[in-house]
C-alpha cells in the first residue's frame, strides 16, 4: 500500500523507520496509527501545532489524522512543494 504523506512528515518517518538495531517495521494500519500518535503525544512537542493527514493512494481511505482540518501557519511554500515532490517520488518506488 503507497501512502501520500504530508511533506512535515519526513523526519518523523525517517524516525519511525525501522534501525539497524533490529527493530521492527510498522506494517499495517493499528502500528501506524500508534506510532504517529506516541510521537506527536510527546512532552517536547507540547507547544508545536501538528496538522496530519495521511491517505492510501490505492483506495482513498484515510489511514491517520491528526488536526488535519486545522487552519496552521505554513513555512516557507517553496519547501513545501519540494518536500511533497521528493516524498512523492520516493515514495513511488
Amino acid at each position: 500500500m503507497k501512502f501520500r504523506v504530508p511533506f512535515l512528515l519526513l523526519g518523523l518517518l525517517v524516525h519511525l523507520a525501522p534501525r539497524a538495531s533490529g527493530a521492527e517495521a510498522i506494517t499495517n494500519r493499528a502500528g501506524l496509527q500508534a506510532a504517529l500518535r506516541a510521537q506527536l503525544s510527546q512532552e517536547r512537542f507540547a507547544a508545536a501545532a501538528w496538522g496530519v493527514k495521511i491517505v492510501s493512494l490505492d483506495s482513498g481511505e484515510t489511514l491517520f489524522e491528526h488536526d488535519a482540518h486545522k487552519l496552521l501557519k505554513p513555512a516557507s511554500n517553496a519547501k513545501l512543494f519540494t518536500s511533497a515532490a521528493i516524498l512523492d517520488r520516493a515514495l513511488q518506488v
